[in-house]
């Protein structure tokens, strides 16, 4: 019998580079049926098509880009059909198939093998192949496919300590604007601490508290001192002292302005209102607080997230997109990323800087502006603001909006009904039962 091909991954990555450009390839799913499925949907002009079968998809992306589409139902045999109605249909002039045949033929055979590579690496390094997306986190690899050859890695120590890495120190604080050279720090645990240490300076801070899936942080720099230092720019910003203190008393339950957590299940947490990333196939509110901050301070964000890749896209306000040296972060590995030690230390720091300061305060008070002038039927064409307007109510309000923000408006009328209240009477002042 013919011996088995050899396997050389590398090899095959080179190819795949021949055919078509890195750039469009995506880490799949787990299983071989969304695999198709991812692939499908994207040979077919990406994501949220009406019909997301891959057959169909399959059969629009080659309809779209050669003369003699393909209709077969099953998506891995649309490549053999369409390079067989090629040959048939197109012999000499035309040989090659459709591209979307060309990527489908290739994929099964390009995706894995580069996993595999990782398998190799972390094999040969580390004494264990589970342990390759170490070093995809380590070396931010969003796209673990996007591995080219001759690539140098950065291999874990031998106890998952990866060594110094660069962060951004403080740029903008009481004394004025510093300098913002790039520190070198390595990371520490002692009784479930996270440290960082600052390889060219005699300075140890602490990070935050290990737990469950990556660190607690609870911060330092608390809303209502920064809002008593910077009233005055807020006022011109057209914040009342009612909001402020509400913002002020609701940071008790959420998170100081440098609070950091990476341990649940949206993979990384930020700030006052503890903006998350979002789970893995959405985006997150994260995404929109850095779209401001990008917007407002251009150059605070380069200096704290976009010198080391990490970047905004499509927020509409409310929710953003985070990417990670061009990659969108969508999905459970490429947002685990997010969960590194490194991370967590670049936000705490971000936290302290005045301008981030500010802009925490400024997209908190939206979500005030985003419910409760709000009119709803459900309360009589009323809005919260109509019937709760003492400075207590407002910041109960506003932190139930935080974590549900669905239920605010509801509960409120469930409220109302259980005391036998009509909203009209608390509009006018009176609670009265009718």
């Amino acid at each position: 019998p013919p011996a088995p091909p050899v396997h050389r991954p590398a090899r095959r990555y080179a190819d795949r580079d021949r055919h078509q450009d890195p750039g469009e390839w995506q880490p799949l799913a787990g299983n071989r049926r969304s695999e198709w499925h991812y692939l499908a949907q994207r040979l077919a002009g990406g994501h949220g098509a009406e019909d997301s079968s891959p057959g169909r998809q399959l059969a629009a992306a080659c309809a779209h880009s050669c003369s003699h589409p393909c209709t077969d139902s099953r998506a891995r045999s649309h490549a053999d059909a369409c390079t067989r109605s090629h040959a048939s249909s197109h012999a000499g002039s035309h040989p090659d198939p459709c591209p979307a045949a060309r990527r489908l033929r290739n994929a099964h055979k390009l995706h894995r093998p580069i996993r595999r590579y990782l398998y190799a690496i972390a094999e040969k390094t580390l004494g264990d192949r589970r342990r390759w997306e170490e070093i995809g986190r380590l070396n931010n690899l969003a796209d673990p496919a996007a591995l080219a050859v001759g690539q140098q890695l950065l291999i874990p120590g031998w106890d998952g300590n990866p060594g110094p890495l660069p962060i951004a120190p403080l740029l903008n604080d009481a004394q004025g604007k510093a300098e913002g050279k790039l520190q070198p720090v390595k990371f520490s645990i002692r009784e479930d601490n996270v440290f960082a240490q600052w390889v060219q300076a005699d300075r140890e801070e602490t990070v935050g508290v290990l737990y469950q899936k990556g660190i607690y942080r609870r911060g330092n720099e608390k809303p209502e001192d920064f809002i008593r230092q910077a009233s005055g720019l807020l006022r011109r910003a057209k914040l009342s002292d009612g909001e402020m203190n509400a913002i002020a008393a609701i940071a008790q339950n959420e998170g100081n302005l440098d609070a950091v957590n990476t341990w649940d299940g949206q993979y990384l947490s930020f700030g006052l209102f503890q903006w998350t990333a979002g789970s893995p196939d959405r985006p997150g509110e994260l995404g929109a607080l850095l779209t401001r901050l990008k917007q407002s301070y251009p150059d605070e964000f380069q200096h704290y997230f976009g010198q080391f890749g990490l970047d905004v896209e499509a927020s509409d306000g409310v929710r953003g997109w985070l990417s990670l040296g061009g990659v969108r972060l969508s999905n459970d590995y490429q947002k685990n990323l997010l969960r590194q030690a490194i991370w967590a230390y670049r936000f705490a720091i971000a936290g302290r800087d005045l301008a981030v300061k500010a802009v925490e305060i400024l997209h908190a008070i939206d979500r005030v502006d985003r419910f409760y002038f709000v009119r709803h039927s459900g309360l009589g064409g009323y809005s919260l603001a109509d019937l709760i307007q003492s400075e207590f109510g407002l910041a109960l309000l506003l932190d139930n909006h935080v974590n549900r923000p669905a239920y605010v408006a509801p509960g409120i009328a469930e409220a109302l009904a259980q005391l036998k209240l009509q909203p009209v009477v608390l509009a006018n002042g009176t609670t009265k039962p009718s």
